[in-house]
């Protein structure tokens, strides 16, 4: 385990600390990407457990010896660097970041990733046990991913905390570890990221990507589960991230199904300008890390809430107020529409127009690194 003894500097009763001091005094990098006696089982168990998992399944397909072998390699070499990336990087960054602050972002996180696998159950074509089996599993997803944010929650503000500290920076280690491993081993079943890059993306999604790993999870819930033909998933799209033709949705209309990405993975069901479209959400994914899940999740609510008033104040209706101003006007829709013209109406009421579109997106996005640029310098 990880013990405060080993993780803080200084002398005395490390767990009659206060909150304050022991975010003082406790943020050791070294110590954080390094493993402990039970993470090094949990490695062994992972990499076992990828190693049947991707035999079983490659063998059971009837695929040629040298797919066999290099795709149950594959899982194995993704599910030890997700557990030694996510175990490392979330145990720092529960060092750096306020715990009461985090454990309200893996709530809100889990619960979100919750309703993409009940989205997909209530949405889907496919058979009724596949969805029933979604929406039991978003649920021990998302009861996991909250149980570490209730665990920061109940960090005490004042008087002793380093008990309850240390728990939490323990659960924040094994889950974000077993997280980052059990996507790593999906990412290799369904064949997504070409095996050249595949190592690399792993590392940077179950660390510095976790939040939208979360949530990239979920989403394979609500498409692989709760969707034809398994979602339609292309198994040998090997690019940079796992791809469905028939997957969750969160708005379908006749001949308008729109695409949905979350994290690395993608429901879209045509290639070309669309496609380029989710892919530049993979990107913002990889570059921003947890400020692109914040950052979007802040203008959504935001412009979810202007959109209540000023949809029926410009006649357009609540519904339709609530998407343009959420979604449209969503500075990483902005970016990504930016790619294929004509596709966001901004000559539509609410919807902001070309330069002063592009203009809000920079100042928003720009915002978000600079506010989480000195915040973790506050904080550090």
């Amino acid at each position: 385990m990880n013990h405060l003894s080993a993780i803080c500097s200084g002398d005395g009763d490390l767990k009659s600390l206060t909150l304050d001091e022991l975010r003082r005094r406790c943020q050791n990098a070294g110590q954080a990407f390094g493993l402990t006696w039970v993470e090094v089982m949990l490695l062994i168990l992972v990499i076992v457990v990828a190693f049947f998992w991707l035999l079983a399944a490659r063998t059971r397909a009837n695929e040629d010896t040298g797919t066999v072998v290099g795709n149950t390699i594959e899982g194995v070499a993704y599910a030890a660097i997700g557990l030694v990336a996510g175990s490392g990087f979330g145990l720092f960054a529960a060092e750096i970041v306020p715990p009461h602050l985090l454990g309200i972002i893996l709530v809100l996180v889990g619960l979100v990733a919750l309703a993409f696998a009940i989205i997909g159950a209530a949405t889907g074509d496919g058979d009724a046990g596949g969805r029933v089996a979604a929406v039991l599993l978003g649920v021990l997803l998302a009861a996991g991913v909250a149980t570490i944010g209730v665990l920061g929650l109940a960090v005490p503000s004042g008087g002793a905390a380093g008990g309850d500290y240390e728990h939490y920076l323990n659960a924040v280690a094994i889950g974000f570890g077993l997280l980052g491993a059990f996507d790593g081993i999906v990412s290799a079943l369904l064949r997504g990221p070409h095996w050249a890059v595949g190592w690399a993306l792993v590392l940077v999604n179950s660390s510095w990507g976790f939040l939208g790993s979360i949530l990239g999870l979920g989403t394979h819930l609500g498409s692989y589960l709760c969707w034809a033909n398994d979602g339609a998933v292309e198994r040998d799209n090997r690019k940079a991230y796992t791809l469905y033709r028939g997957g969750l949705t969160l708005r379908n209309e006749p001949g308008n199904r729109y695409a949905f990405t979350q994290g690395w993975v993608m429901s879209c069901d045509s290639a070309g300008a669309l496609e380029v479209h989710e892919a530049i959400h993979v990107t913002q994914h990889f570059v921003l890390g947890p400020i692109y899940v914040v950052s979007h999740g802040i203008w959504d609510g935001l412009g979810a809430l202007i959109g209540l008033i000023a949809g029926p104040a410009a006649g357009v209706g609540v519904s339709e107020g609530v998407t343009r101003m959420s979604y449209f006007n969503n500075p990483y829709e902005i970016m990504a529409y930016a790619t294929h013209n004509g596709a966001r109406q901004d000559t539509d009421k609410l919807i902001f127009p070309s330069p002063w579109s592009y203009i809000f997106m920079s100042l928003w996005i720009a915002g978000a690194i600079a506010a989480s640029i000195a915040l973790t310098v506050h904080w550090v």
